[in-house]
């Protein structure tokens, strides 16, 4: 019997990160990038129940988070060059309309202002 119980406990053991490594990460980021002075205010909806804003810039250009179910983002002035934002999640749609199928970016001029929402994909 104790025999049994080691090659069960072992067998779980094993199963458990194999069967992980598909699954997908339900971990996303939004991330930019631009020189000079750039600001990205969002306030952020988590499954946990944080909603509170978070702030990327030159000095800290990515956010990442898990549980995220939606965000809405604006952005002012970048002074320099243009603004990159990237959105990369499993669970979230992209909000760039102009985005590619396998890239969710987009590029903003400089001097631009805006905003974007991102949102949770429709349930299966």
């Amino acid at each position: 019997m104790r025999y049994l119980n080691m090659l069960v406990l072992t067998a779980a053991l094993v199963a458990g990160p194999a069967c992980a490594v598909g699954a997908p990460s339900d971990v996303s980021t939004v991330s930019a990038t631009g020189e000079g002075n750039w600001e990205i205010i969002c306030h952020v909806s988590t499954f946990g129940g944080d909603d509170a804003p978070r702030i990327l810039s030159n000095g800290k250009s990515s956010l990442s988070l898990a549980g995220m179910r939606s965000a809405s983002c604006s952005f002012h002035k970048p002074s320099k060059s243009p603004l990159t934002v990237t959105v990369e999640s499993a669970t979230l749609l992209c909000p760039f309309k102009s985005a590619a199928p396998d890239a969710c970016k987009q590029t903003f001029e400089k001097g631009a202002a805006g905003s974007f929402e991102i949102k949770q994909m429709p349930s299966r």
